[in-house]
């Protein structure tokens, strides 16, 4: 189908060869336990159940996993998604379907689910995103554990002996059995279901604890920026010694470093603490200093460092863990103006954000513009010394253009840059010295890595240099007085500060279409759409592009707005993205009741796309096709691939419908159920609140249900009309006024 969608109950045609590669020895979580005979003849238990065990030796993080089943031979699969943390030793329960019988529940579950397993015969995988697996014989490194029962076509090693009402499949000796061999490590027995609150039941034992000294750097706070040749005050480091023997005398030393280890480039403060007495296990030393800043330090970010005993008096367990970057993060580092080096008077505060409206500048919302944007805004009639001119000098833009022209202002420091469109236009941005901005400015940061990526590859002088280099430039809005300066807008705009500023930057986001799944030329609020175009994605995401299936959002019931840096807006509002790939991306569209042209913008890393203009509607319906065909998406009631035999593939077989049979077809661009939906929410159903108009052959179809059954996707159930004529056959559905895209077909064959 033309959206690549993975809550779609049928996505694209994948193959799997028939071959299950037994999992390695899991160090983690297995499946230890399978029962499907829950509320069955005889059973005692009303409820199937898998559970988890954790062999190892170091907590899991399962938020965002599956626990996912399917029939012996099947290639359908149903998940559960898990959440939670798993400790060593400990068990994991996933209620499953309540069956009519039993007199006794299980525990209570970690977690619970609605999956049928059967009683005799089944499949269950864990796996670690919550991805739907595809095919009979599903196989990939997301696989943490695959368990096959009874006459299952895929396990490790051999197939669990078959199961019945009475019986589970236990993993051997408490779960920690694990020869990647179904047969070898589980047994048939009574099912026992075992959840977080049960015993432990430790694999082996933890490591003994080291019999030598081992000190390590707990906690280490600083400042976040300073200024070479002073001090960082009220730096302090907290040192333990976690070994099972004392510590001799050793010293605590603080050093700077471009990264957040040491290197060859790493500094020593000529700052440290003393531990004369020496340090017993078990116990802290904490190491409060004014750190002193070496004065030929350039300005930038550094790393703060502490390091327990750096002139190695102690004899350790482990040496290489004495380390600690500064918990706060980097430092800002700037230089003093020396002499020769002035700062400026004009409208200082305002240049630097030192200014009484400093407040009202959202450093965290920038607006991405042209220069023929900024030139084109009206001067201000008056630019006061100490407020800002809103609402341009409240706005941080991001812009694309040429630097033609720089120089090191003689008068302030800062440099002066003349950037050019591909019209002709000019304008100036403006970095100042950071030594010339004050220590309380949000902008000091940003100036100052703004500068460093200057210096890194242009040298300015008090004379203009000439260039032809693309930028990426971002910086706040500024009316400068006009005097003639180079490069000068007419309006006197300029970018002051500049934020930060890229060298040859990867082109922009160019957008070409924009439309629902399905055809549809139009969208509509909660409807998946594609958006095609050029440099949509960095090119690091490969020829086939990715998808959301790890995103850790889910882990919260959450959907992403953003992949590997690429984030869409739709009338000025985040999208879900599901796909993405340097030509085309697939969002679900917010919840937003507007109608009419809205816009809708890419964000690929910092570069962003020009606005493009769609059409948006209450509804824009439009069925799933597979692949480029014409087929619509649909099964038959039983789940069963619905087209022609002729699209039948290696475990995909597809036939077609019959005369009065109920079918289900899937769609996009329906609206809104009754039901109010959640913005955002990884659940979604509900009945839409009157049923489309589905015409099969020419003949309306009746309708039995239509919905929304998850994020954006709906579900028609519909009756083949007795006079259907066999071959393909036309379909389409009209809803809220707007008819699906014609030449959409479905097989029919008495």
């Amino acid at each position: 189908m033309k959206l690549r969608c993975a809550l779609c109950i049928i996505a694209e045609f994948v193959w799997v060869a028939p071959n299950i590669k037994a999992q390695s020895g899991s160090p983690g979580i297995v499946i230890s336990q399978v029962y499907g005979g829950g509320g069955n003849s005889g059973a005692t238990l009303r409820n199937d159940f898998v559970e988890l065990f954790n062999r190892g030796n170091t907590s899991v993080t399962v938020a965002g996993w599956s626990i996912q089943y399917a029939s012996a031979s099947g290639s359908s699969w149903d998940r559960t998604l898990l959440s939670g943390v798993i400790q060593p030793g400990q068990y994991y329960l996933i209620q499953e379907a309540q069956g009519n019988g039993g007199s006794a529940s299980p525990p209570a579950p970690d977690q619970s689910g609605g999956t049928n397993l059967s009683a005799t015969d089944g499949k269950i995988v864990l796996v670690s995103n919550s991805t739907l697996l595809t095919g009979a014989v599903p196989s990939g490194s997301q696989i943490v554990d695959f368990v096959g029962y009874g006459s299952a076509n895929a396990s490790e090693g051999s197939p669990v002996a078959a199961l019945t009402n009475t019986t589970a499949a236990i993993r051997q000796s408490g779960g920690c059995s694990d020869a990647n061999n179904n047969r070898a490590d589980f047994s048939v027995g009574s099912p026992t279901p075992r959840n977080s609150s049960s015993p432990k039941n430790l694999c082996s034992p933890p490591p003994p604890p080291p019999s030598k000294v081992d000190l390590v750097v707990t906690g280490l706070t600083a400042p976040t920026s300073g200024v070479a040749g002073a001090t960082l005050s009220g730096t302090s480091a907290t040192v333990k010694n976690q070994g099972a023997a004392g510590a001799g005398a050793f010293r605590v030393g603080y050093y700077l470093s471009p990264t957040a280890g040491m290197t060859s480039s790493t500094v020593y403060t000529g700052t440290s603490c003393s531990v004369g007495n020496g340090l017993a296990a078990g116990t802290t030393f904490n190491c409060t200093s004014a750190v002193i800043i070496p004065s030929n330090l350039s300005a930038g970010t550094w790393y703060l460092l502490a390091v327990a005993d750096d002139q190695n008096q102690v004899d350790e367990s482990d040496e290489s863990n004495n380390l600690r970057p500064a918990d706060t993060g980097t430092i800002i580092l700037s230089v003093p103006p020396s002499s020769g080096q002035p700062c400026g008077t004009e409208r200082w505060p305002v240049k630097t954000e030192t200014d009484a409206d400093s407040n009202l500048v959202n450093l965290n919302n920038i607006n991405s513009t042209t220069i023929a944007n900024l030139v084109a805004l009206a001067s201000p009639s008056s630019k006061p010394e100490n407020n800002r001119v809103q609402p341009t000098e409240t706005t941080v833009f991001v812009l694309n253009a040429t630097v033609t022209q720089y120089k090191l202002e003689s008068d302030d420091s800062d440099y002066h840059i003349v950037l050019s469109d591909s019209s002709g236009r000019t304008m100036i941005a403006e970095i100042p010295l950071p030594g010339c901005v004050g220590s309380g400015s949000p902008f000091l940061t940003a100036i100052t890595n703004a500068r460093v990526a200057f210096n890194a590859q242009l040298t300015a002088t008090t004379s203009f240099k000439p260039a032809n280099i693309p930028v990426q430039i971002k910086g706040v809005g500024f009316f400068d007085f006009l005097h003639g300066q180079t490069g000068v807008a007419p309006n006197g705009i300029e970018l002051h500060p500049v934020l930060d500023i890229i060298f040859n930057p990867s082109p922009n986001p160019t957008l070409t279409s924009v439309n629902t799944a399905g055809g549809f030329p139009d969208i509509a609020q909660n409807d998946w759409i594609e958006i095609k175009g050029t440099n949509l994605a960095p090119s690091t995401v490969g020829p086939n592009g990715m998808t959301w299936s790890s995103a850790p959002e889910f882990a919260s019931g959450k959907m992403p707005t953003q992949l590997s840096n690429v984030a869409v807006k739709v009338n000025g509002k985040p999208a879900f993205v599901y796909y993405i790939s340097e030509n085309q991306i697939n969002v679900l569209t917010p919840l937003d009741g507007s109608q009419g042209q809205v816009s809708i913008a890419v964000a690929n890393g910092t570069n962003s796309s020009a606005l493009f203009t769609a059409n948006m509607h209450v509804v824009a319906p439009s069925f799933l096709l597979f692949g480029s065909s014409k087929y619509i998406v649909a099964t038959h009631a039983n789940g069963s691939l619905l087209g022609p035999a002729s699209m039948s593939v290696p475990g995909y077989s597809f036939r077609p419908a019959q005369p009065g049979e109920t079918i289900i077809l899937y769609a996009v661009g329906f609206g809104l159920p009754g039901t109010p939906l959640v913005d955002g929410s990884a659940n979604q159903s509900g009945s839409l609140p009157t049923l489309p108009v589905v015409q099969i052959g020419g003949t309306t179809a009746a309708v039995q249900f239509a919905g929304v059954i998850s994020p954006g996707l709906y579900q028609i159930n519909v009756v083949i009309p007795t006079t259907a004529a066999d071959g393909d056959t036309p379909i389409t559905a009209n809803y809220g006024g707007f008819t699906t895209p014609v030449g959409s077909v479905i097989a029919v064959q008495r």
